[in-house]
C-alpha cells in the first residue's frame, strides 16, 4: 500500500470511520475540492477501501469481544414509560391473579421467542411454570402501583392434566 501524507492519512481515517468528505475537510483544515482531488486517485481510493477494511474487522473483532456480555443501564437514565408500556424488570415479580382476584402465581420472566411476549407464571400450588402471552387479551389488568397482573388463563392451562395410559404390548 501506498504512503500517503499525515494530512492525507488523518482525512482518510475520518472518512472511513463514517464522516463526510465536508466533515473530514472541516476538521482536518482541508479544503473540501483537496479531499475531492484526492478521492479521485487511486491511490487514495485503495488506501480508503483499506482502511474501511480494516475498520470493519476492528468492528467484528470488538463485537465478538462482546458477546454474553450483559449491560446494565441505571433506571434513573431511562425514560417514564408510556401509557400501557412497562418495564420488564418491573413485571417479574408481579402477583397473578385470575379476574376473581385469586392469587395463582407470580410473573417470574418475560420471554420473546419471537412471536411476542410471554409471561412465565409460577404457580401459587408449585409444579412447573405456565407461558402467557402477554397481551391485552390474556393479560388485561397490569398494575405495577398495586404489585399485581389480571390473568386469563385460556383453557389449555386451566384443564386438568389428562392421564394417557401406555397401551399393552402386543405379543
Amino acid at each position: 500500500m501506498a504512503s500517503l501524507s499525515p494530512l492525507q492519512d488523518q482525512v482518510l481515517a475520518l472518512i472511513a470511520s463514517g464522516s463526510t468528505a465536508a466533515a473530514a475537510a472541516r476538521q482536518a483544515g482541508v479544503h473540501r475540492h483537496t479531499i475531492a482531488n484526492w478521492l479521485k486517485s487511486q491511490e487514495f481510493r485503495q488506501n480508503l477501501d483499506w482502511a474501511r477494511t480494516q475498520k470493519r474487522k476492528i468492528y467484528a473483532d470488538e463485537a465478538e469481544a462482546l458477546a454474553g456480555l450483559e449491560l446494565y443501564v441505571p433506571r434513573a437514565v431511562l425514560p417514564a414509560p408510556q401509557e400501557d408500556e412497562f418495564y420488564f424488570a418491573d413485571l417479574i415479580g408481579l402477583a397473578a391473579q385470575d379476574e376473581a382476584g385469586e392469587t395463582i402465581g407470580h410473573v417470574v420472566h418475560v420471554l420473546n421467542y419471537g412471536a411476542g411476549d410471554m409471561l412465565e407464571i409460577a404457580p401459587r400450588s408449585g409444579g412447573e411454570t405456565m407461558l402467557v402471552p402477554f397481551s391485552k387479551a390474556a393479560v388485561p389488568v397490569v398494575d405495577i402501583n398495586s404489585g399485581r397482573v389480571v390473568v386469563r388463563l385460556p383453557d389449555e392451562i386451566e384443564a386438568a392434566p389428562i392421564s394417557i395410559e401406555e397401551e399393552p404390548a402386543a405379543g
